[in-house]
């Protein structure tokens, strides 16, 4: 009698378990895809991120005399939030004005349709 009932648990701890994996991967993929923008800033900044869902995501930061972008892969990590990595790019670009220096962004969720970046609350469209 005891043999069932550890094996009904341990089956259903499995069945808990796969189904708490997959729902970690629609997190990361279905909720967090789209386009995200931000109002301008005191300074005049305004931020667009496009998050796609095959994990690449474009940044763009406007300001009044300026326009850099950032194109790269993106991951969600539970505790941290979504990472994301710029690509490396040669030589002549990182002497371009559109170049962004930091190669890699921290991105806070906020809640599903509000994410912070930089200090800046960026709202999904």
């Amino acid at each position: 009698m005891g043999i069932i009932i550890i094996r009904t648990n341990l089956h259903l701890f499995l069945i808990i378990l796969l189904f708490s994996c997959s729902s970690n991967y629609y997190m990361q993929h279905d909720n967090f895809q789209g386009i995200y923008k931000s109002r301008p800033t005191k300074n005049e900044y305004y931020y667009i991120l496009q998050l796609n869902s095959d994990s690449t995501f474009n940044l763009r930061i406007i300001g009044n005399y300026s326009h850099k972008t950032c194109k790269g892969t993106w991951s969600y990590k539970r505790n941290r939030g979504i990472v994301l990595k710029c690509y490396k790019y040669g030589l002549m670009e990182t002497f371009s004005p559109a170049f962004i220096d930091k190669r890699e962004h921290m991105v806070k969720v906020v809640n599903d349709r509000k994410l912070k970046i930089n200090g800046i609350i960026i709202y999904k469209e």
